[in-house]
C-alpha cells in the first residue's frame, strides 16, 4: 500500500512542478505578443511580468525614452523565468515548490488586481484565463501537500519511486521499507530524562488510543488541532498544529519508560482517500499498541 501511495504523489509532486513549465511557455508568448502590439493572446499570462512590461512601456511613451521600454522586456522576462528557477532546483529540493506557491499567489492577487481595475465586464476569455488560474494553483497546493507527505517517508523509497514509479509483479520489497519512519515493531529509543507532568489534560477532544502498559494507563487524545500524550491523567507531552497529512511524533519519560507515540496521516492527500490515519504506541522502543483510524 505505501509504494502505491508514494508513486502517487510523486506524480503528484511532478505534476504540480509542469505546470510551471506551463505558465512560462503561456506567458512568454503573451509578452512576445504585447512587445510587437499584436491583438493575438494565449490563455493565460502571469501577472508580474506583464505587469513590469506595461509600466516599462508606459514609461518610455511618457517620457519618450527608449531604455524604460527595454528595461520593462528584460523585467518582464526575469520575473517570469523565476518560474523556471523553481522548477529547475524543485527536482532535488522538493521543499523549493513552497516558494513557487507563494510566487504564483503573489503573481495572481496581481492579476485579480489588474482586472479588478482595468476590465469592464466578464467576458468569455477572463473566464478561461480564471479557470487556467485556478487548474495552476490547485497543482502547486497539490504539488506542496504531496511533498509535505514524501518527507515524512524514507528517503531511499522516495528515490527509487522517482526512477521508476511502478514496481514489478516479480520485484520482492522489504516489508519495513514500504513502511513509514516509524510504523515498524521497534524503534530507536532516545534516552532522556524524566518527564515532569505538564497538566491535567483537556475536557474535550477525541481519544484515538488507550492501553495500560506496566500499570500506566496510557491514552492519546486529539483536541481540534493538538494531541496529548497523557499518562495516569496527566499530560506529558503535547503538540500543536497537527495536520491531516505527514506524521507527528511525541515521546515521554515517565518511571522509565520511554513512551513514544507516532502518528502517520497520509489520508489528507487527494488521490489517495480511503487510507486511515495510524496511531502507533510504543514503550521502550517496542510497538505496544496501534490503532487506525479512518475518520482522524
Amino acid at each position: 500500500m505505501e509504494t502505491e501511495i508514494q508513486s502517487r504523489l510523486i506524480r503528484r509532486f511532478n505534476r504540480s512542478r509542469s505546470s510551471l513549465i506551463l505558465v512560462i511557455v503561456l506567458s512568454s508568448l503573451n509578452i512576445i505578443s504585447a512587445i510587437f502590439n499584436s491583438d493575438i493572446r494565449f490563455l493565460y499570462s502571469a501577472g508580474i511580468p506583464m505587469f513590469l512590461l506595461e509600466l516599462g512601456m508606459g514609461f518610455s511613451l511618457a517620457f519618450n525614452f527608449n531604455t524604460y521600454f527595454i528595461f520593462g522586456v528584460i523585467a518582464a522576462f526575469v520575473s517570469l523565468y523565476i518560474y523556471g528557477v523553481f522548477w529547475a532546483v524543485s527536482k532535488k529540493h522538493k521543499e523549493w515548490i513552497i516558494a513557487a506557491l507563494v510566487y504564483f499567489s503573489i503573481d495572481v492577487l496581481l492579476s485579480l488586481l489588474f482586472m479588478a481595475c482595468l476590465s469592464e465586464g466578464f467576458s468569455f476569455s477572463i473566464i478561461l484565463e480564471l479557470l487556467v488560474m485556478a487548474w495552476i494553483m490547485f497543482d502547486l497546493v497539490s504539488g506542496t501537500r504531496a511533498w509535505n507527505i514524501l518527507r515524512t517517508m524514507p528517503q531511499d523509497v522516495i528515490e527509487q519511486g522517482e526512477g521508476n514509479e511502478t514496481h514489478s509483479a516479480h520485484e520482492t520489497i522489504p516489508v519495513a521499507q514500504m513502511l513509514p519512519p516509524l510504523e515498524r515493531e521497534t524503534v530507536p529509543v532516545v534516552q532522556m530524562p524524566p518527564s515532569a507532568a505538564i497538566r491535567p489534560p483537556s475536557k474535550r477532544g477525541k481519544v484515538v488510543i488507550s492501553r495500560n502498559y506496566n500499570n500506566l494507563d496510557i491514552y492519546v487524545k486529539k483536541v481540534f488541532g493538538k494531541i496529548e500524550l497523557i499518562v495516569d491523567d496527566m499530560v506529558y507531552a503535547e503538540k500543536s498544529g497537527v495536520g491531516l497529512s505527514g506524521a507527528c511524533v511525541l515521546e515521554a519519560n515517565v518511571n522509565d519508560i520511554i513512551i513514544n507515540v507516532t502518528i502517520v496521516s497520509p489520508a489528507a492527500m487527494d488521490g489517495i482517500n480511503g487510507v486511515p490515519t495510524t496511531v502507533l504506541l510504543y514503550a521502550n522502543g517496542t510497538l505496544f499498541a496501534k490503532n487506525e483510524l479512518p475518520d482522524f
